[in-house]
């Protein structure tokens, strides 16, 4: 059985509801890839995970993408802003049943 660490999770969601209020890009490592992107909105999947959507810059096969917390590891925030939304983000998205913060 697999545990996970809420104190780890809260901290993960923490770093990222701080980098999406500031546009900041984040690094993180996810399934043992690099990846870097633009955090663009953190809540409660309908899978009822707790999940992050990425505009990903680097690390990934599509531009936007849901990355379960309790997967993410070495998340880092970058010393690098970006001024807008990715191109295929809206408001409340319809992917999460619960949101914690969003751009």
């Amino acid at each position: 059985m697999n545990t996970v660490d809420t104190n780890n999770i809260l901290n993960l969601r923490n770093l990222i509801c701080n980098a999406i209020k500031s546009k900041q890009r984040i690094q993180f490592m996810y399934n043992d890839k690099l990846r870097i992107g633009e955090p663009q909105c953190c809540g409660i999947s309908t899978a009822e995970k707790e999940v992050a959507r990425l505009h990903l810059l680097q690390g990934g096969s599509r531009p936007e993408q849901l990355f379960e917390l309790a997967k993410v590891s070495s998340l880092i925030l970058l010393n690098e802003h970006f001024t807008k939304p990715g191109p295929y983000y809206s408001k409340d998205v319809k992917a999460m049943k619960e949101i914690f913060c969003q751009l």
